[in-house]
């Protein structure tokens, strides 16, 4: 389709979801059940405001979430014109927003809690700390900015337990050891993705040129 651009996707096991930028102003959606080998899209994606999309940097602004054994519903964040979490519905959050370097970049999601915590701000001043957070306790209901806030634009965040959360972008890291409320610095190195290995404990991210790196 003319104007496709795929900007992030999400797995659980053979079933996985992948958003793109809006296709006559509808957010693109589709659904795979057997690894990616033939997908669906979705008939029922919302519509979104003129110059609303996702961005791609880190590619964790959807998130696949089990509801029963093979039920699955998503959950994404949008960026531009508008910053929207997108659920069962569409909710205006509280994060810079107008510009399209303005937005929500990233979405991790605790599902046992129902915690949510949502990341961007302003790639174009990337050291500006106001509205670069939001954080939600009860799955998208209400939302509220954190006390202390990640140290610039993040264009991705990730859960490393139920508590413990790491923050990239850049302008540097920041960890949360109190589900995204207070966040502290913890390098001044530039990436653009992060995320806990599927397996054990450790933490890696990435970055321009090649850049890798390890959390201890």
């Amino acid at each position: 389709t003319k104007g496709m651009f795929l900007d992030a996707m999400d797995f659980s096991g053979r079933y996985g979801v992948v958003v793109g930028d809006p296709i006559r102003n509808k957010m693109f959606i589709a659904y795979t059940r057997d690894g990616g080998n033939s997908w669906r899209a979705s008939a029922n994606s919302v519509t979104l405001d003129s110059g609303e999309a996702f961005f791609a940097s880190s590619g964790t602004n959807v998130k696949l979430l089990r509801v029963h054994r093979s039920l699955f519903r998503h959950a994404a964040v949008s960026g531009g014109t508008a910053a929207e979490f997108i659920g069962s519905k569409k909710t205006k959050l509280a994060m810079q927003q107008g510009k399209e370097s303005q937005g929500a970049n990233s979405i991790a999601v605790d599902e046992p809690s129902e915690r949510v915590v949502v990341v961007g701000g302003d790639f174009a001043n990337d050291k500006d700390t106001s509205g670069n957070c939001v954080v939600s306790a009860d799955f998208g209901k209400s939302w509220h900015r954190p006390q202390t806030p990640p140290g610039g634009y993040r264009s991705c965040v990730a859960f490393i337990d139920e508590k413990k959360l790491v923050a990239c972008g850049t302008s540097g890291v920041d960890v949360s050891e109190d589900g995204g409320e207070n966040w502290k610095p913890v390098s001044g190195e530039s990436f653009h993705v992060c995320g806990r290995a599927k397996y054990g404990t450790a933490v890696f991210l990435a970055g321009k040129d090649g850049r890798i790196g390890r959390m201890e």
